[in-house]
């Protein structure tokens, strides 16, 4: 349009104001197909919305389903572990009721060292397998009432590596196989029956080594009385550094102080009771 429209005849002025005005429409046009688009895709974007919410929702009840038929499997397989660990000490009565006292104080030590759920159930299994290679100790040698000979000694150390290989046959067992095959290594090397030393020594095998002495030291042996607990604590920390990890004593004496162990000993072993 002209700036000065005072110097337009009529007729020019009218031309302006006709192509003004069918310029006017076609903006109309335009943005009302702009504004269907708009609305088009709005429908659009509902619908997607709506199909998604369909989908997280089927997605949460299969995902209920596998976690219920997840716990039955777990549930099976602990009911199963634990037949096992009771067919040893059913052949070694001086040890019985060794292998759950050792699974309830490790899961509270592992808990609170930060172990996770998955962790926490590993943790439970190879505690209560840790001695399964037993199995292939004469009972010559395992119901012995005393001390055993340098030869038959030589014979039950083999049990950590008979309960690796038992365990290496059954896929869901195998993570628990560092606890079986490293619970009797020693800080200074001089375990077995790898001879590992420090670091060297999977986490599992010196957790476990701390707690099976633990409870080794508290319980009833033919060949003498056990220890007050207070006197196991002590001797474990007298051997922080040489048998044990000089890093995870301090925590399984805080774990003692707190009464924790007191506590998983009476309490019912659950991961329920850990999981954080």
């Amino acid at each position: 349009m002209r700036d000065d429209l005072s110097t337009l005849t009529r007729e020019e002025l009218e031309r302006e104001v006709r192509y003004w005005r069918a310029q006017s429409l076609l903006l109309a046009e335009d943005f009302g197909g702009l504004r269907a688009q708009l609305a088009s895709h709005a429908d659009e974007v509902e619908t997607l919305r709506a199909q998604l919410l369909s989908y997280a929702q089927d997605l949460n009840r299969e995902y209920q389903l596998v976690r219920q038929r997840t716990g039955e499997i777990e549930r099976l397989l602990v009911a199963t572990v634990g037949a096992l660990a009771n067919s040893i000490e059913a052949r070694d009565p001086y040890t019985r009721g060794h292998t759950d006292r050792v699974s309830r104080v490790t899961l509270a030590f592992c808990s609170r060292l930060g172990w996770k759920r998955e962790q926490l159930s590993i943790a439970r299994m190879g505690a209560l397998l840790h001695d399964i290679g037993k199995i292939g100790v004469p009972d010559a040698i395992l119901r012995k009432p005393g001390r055993l000979s340098p030869a038959e000694y030589e014979q039950m150390k083999q049990h950590p590596q008979i309960g690796a290989q038992i365990l290496q046959g059954i896929d869901a067992l195998v993570p628990a196989i560092p606890f079986v095959l490293s619970h009797h290594e020693r800080w200074d090397g001089k375990g077995y029956p790898q001879g590992l030393a420090g670091r060297e020594i999977p986490i599992e095998g010196r957790i476990l080594a701390i707690v099976d002495a633990f409870d080794a030291m508290t319980s009833t042996r033919v060949y003498r009385a056990p220890l007050a607990m207070e006197a196991a604590m002590a001797e474990i920390v007298r051997c922080s550094g040489t048998q044990f990890d000089p890093e995870l004593v301090p925590v399984f004496e805080r774990l003692f102080a707190d009464g924790l162990i007191h506590q998983a000993l009476e309490s019912e072993l659950t991961l329920e009771l850990y999981v954080v």
